[in-house]
């Protein structure tokens, strides 16, 4: 018999979540929920290094149905895919991250994969970094494995490109007719995120009514203000030089400014200290494991309070190399990095590379089965699991 029980507006059926309008599901198209999933996600909180989005796209149209999560695409997600009919699969770990130069079914199983996607019409999408950098993703989910507590990220994310702004000289004294202005401004109008103002000093005026002078006298300098995306700068550059104003413009461009709660990584600072030992049962507790790998401070006694937890999901050893904190608490380190850790002072928990990451799927559903405005059902894999094990 499968038990049945309610959580936060979603049923949980047999280990993966179902919106309570699964009876009626309406569907989405496959752009509508890639938008959604990059509103919830901008891919430009990824890692420069990492391959997220939209990794394999059918032919259009394609109706989604049902999205099933997981953490690694293997071939048995593969194929619990194809028998339970996903229209999308998100898998945390992008299943094509190196350049695919063919794709043979014979060859290796990457490919296989990839072809069995395009056969059976089977949609792939990877948010990877994007859900580690995320406000409520990944790591933060981590956190939660020791109460309360102030978490921070150890890189703070930036936030989108600031506009640039071109600041273009008129020539001093009244300005009756300048016909490129009026070019200038219908463009702006018609460029996405663009504008134009025109600037007496610090005094504001509309492009479109210029003409008498402030006062008797000398003028101040009069310039216009281009303000617009860097993807439209060229559209504007080109009317500034056929205009012949270009050589004497100034492009000025903002610093991006990291984004508050979102970035690699994150250091708790916990509410109430633990023992190593109590540490290490909440982090097995959270994730279900039984058993974890453990390496002690070098020179520090096991019974030392745990203050601060610096984390990292998956793959830790760069991120959290040189951190002060009391724990480091990632997936897999190398033999090297482990040593520098504990002679810096820190004891380091390493739990599986996917260990760090699968739990959160849960989480995951049931945030998917609002964002998709529950016409979307959406499931987690059975077959996904870590590929190591203790034994």
């Amino acid at each position: 018999m499968l038990a049945v029980y309610q959580i936060s507006g979603f049923y949980q059926i047999s280990g993966f979540y179902r919106t309570m309008a699964s009876k009626t599901l309406l569907g989405l198209e496959l752009p509508e929920v890639v938008s959604r999933l990059e509103v919830f996600a901008p891919t430009r909180l990824a890692e420069s290094w990492d391959n997220v989005g939209l990794l394999i796209e059918p032919s259009p149209p394609k109706m989604v149905q049902t999205v099933m999560l997981t953490n690694d695409l293997t071939e048995d997600v593969m194929s619990e895919a194809v028998e339970k009919k996903v229209d999308l699969i998100l898998s945390y770990h992008p299943p094509i991250f190196r350049a695919l130069k063919r794709l043979a079914f014979s060859k290796t199983w990457k490919e296989r994969i990839a072809v069995t996607c395009l056969e059976n019409r089977i949609a792939v999408y990877s948010p990877h970094t994007c859900y580690d950098a995320l406000n409520g993703g990944v790591n933060d989910w981590l956190c939660e494995a020791f109460g309360r507590a102030r978490v921070t990220p150890l890189t703070p994310s930036l936030g989108a490109e600031p506009p640039l702004q071109v600041l273009v000289p008129l020539p001093p004294g009244p300005v009756r007719q300048l016909d490129w202005v009026d070019d200038l401004h219908e463009l702006c109008r018609q460029l996405p995120g663009a504008s134009v103002e025109a600037r007496y000093q610090d005094v504001v005026g509309d492009v479109r009514t210029l003409g008498s002078p402030l006062s008797e006298g000398p003028q101040p300098r009069l310039q216009l203000v281009v303000t617009t995306p860097r993807a439209h700068l060229a559209a504007v550059s080109a009317l500034l030089a056929a205009a012949g104003v270009q050589p004497g413009c100034r492009v000025t461009a903002a610093e991006k400014v990291p984004e508050p709660g979102r970035g690699a990584g994150r250091l708790a600072e916990l509410d109430t200290k633990l023992t190593l030992t109590q540490a290490v049962d909440a982090v097995k507790a959270h994730l279900g494991l039984q058993h974890v790998r453990l390496a002690e401070a070098v020179g520090k006694p096991s019974d030392s309070p745990v203050r601060t937890v610096a984390v990292c999901a998956g793959s830790g050893g760069s991120l959290l190399a040189g951190r002060s904190a009391d724990l480091l608490l990632t997936g897999e380190m190398s033999h090297h990095e482990v040593l520098d850790a504990t002679h810096a002072g820190s004891h380091v928990v390493l739990c599986e590379h996917s260990n760090t990451e699968r739990g959160f799927l849960k989480r995951l559903a049931e945030r998917l089965g609002t964002l998709l405005s529950g016409q979307v059902e959406v499931m987690t894999s059975q077959a996904d699991r870590d590929p190591l094990r203790v034994v």
